[in-house]
């Protein structure tokens, strides 16, 4: 999804959206900025537009806006993705996050597992991106995510990551994943008694992933015909393009049919895209809204 450049009502700052917000509150003076075209291009790609609320995004500021495809040669410093400055870039997502404010972490790379030394995971592992550092400064786990972007989410504010690497299952830590097969699922519970407390403050975090803990993850230039991009965001990006009004359900159902026409042809990786939440709820009558 493309990003593109506002101007703030109150300041006169730039802002730097995702093309489907329709409203912004500034970093700077946190007034918040409708604007009423940017529903129109959503709807044209999406199908539908939710409630102006739950696309009231906060803005990043530009220095901290991470290099993505094409921009492997970036020369600013601090748009690199780095260990520091994906850290950064968390730390400022959640920081001063307000009830209605609908956040959205998006993490296309590498991703690993490493052994879980604080006994909070069911399977022994603690899962891992890895910034384009990782081999000198080490990869981000998911208890540092967690306590970065998902325990500080206040009641009435919403959080989606979007995490396209292996091993991604449970990367947010979030307390619950769904297992789906046809028109049943059921929600596991990922607690464990003696751990901390993974949840939120009261807010819901909802994480889709590329595949299950212990599973990795491909490319593919299938969608754009040159590029290359994670088969699990081309598919993303397929079923919402494609399925106006999607329930959680039928996202994660198409994404998962989408997939292995992505794949590429000399590859025998088997990948299952995964849904994890901060709370159970029904998976096919609850409207997929960012």
């Amino acid at each position: 999804m493309t990003s593109r450049v506002e101007r703030c009502g109150g300041c006169g700052r730039q802002l730097w959206l995702p093309r489907q917000a329709v409203a912004a509150r500034c970093h700077a003076c946190r007034s918040v900025t409708s604007f009423p075209s940017s529903s129109q291009r959503w709807a044209q790609v999406y199908g539908s537009v939710s409630q102006p609320h739950h696309n009231v995004v906060t803005t990043v500021p530009s220095n901290y806006v991470a290099a993505g495809p094409g921009n492997e040669e970036e020369k600013n410093p601090y748009r690199i993705p780095t260990k520091q400055n994906i850290r950064t870039a968390m730390r400022w997502l959640a920081q001063d996050c307000q009830p209605g404010d609908s956040l959205v972490f998006h993490y296309s790379g590498h991703g690993s597992r490493q052994k879980d030394y604080n006994k909070d995971e069911l399977d022994g592992f603690d899962e891992t991106i890895c910034p384009l550092d990782h081999e000198t400064e080490g990869p981000i786990i998911d208890d540092e995510i967690n306590a970065t972007i998902v325990r500080p989410l206040p009641r009435g504010a919403k959080l989606h990551a979007i995490i396209d690497s292996c091993y991604s299952g449970t990367v947010l830590d979030l307390p619950f994943v769904c297992k789906i097969n046809g028109e049943e699922y059921k929600w596991e519970d990922q607690r464990i008694p003696t751990a901390c407390y993974k949840g939120t403050s009261g807010g819901i975090a909802l994480s889709f992933s590329a595949c299950s803990d212990n599973q990795t993850s491909a490319s593919t230039s299938a969608f754009s015909g040159k590029d290359v991009t994670g088969v699990m965001t081309s598919s993303f990006i397929q079923a919402v393009k494609n399925e106006p009004c999607l329930t959680y359900g039928r996202l994660l159902a198409a994404m998962g049919d989408a997939i292995p026409s992505l794949m590429p042809n000399d590859t025998d990786v088997i990948q299952e895209p995964q849904l994890s939440a901060s709370e159970t709820f029904d998976i096919f009558t609850k409207q997929f809204i960012l």
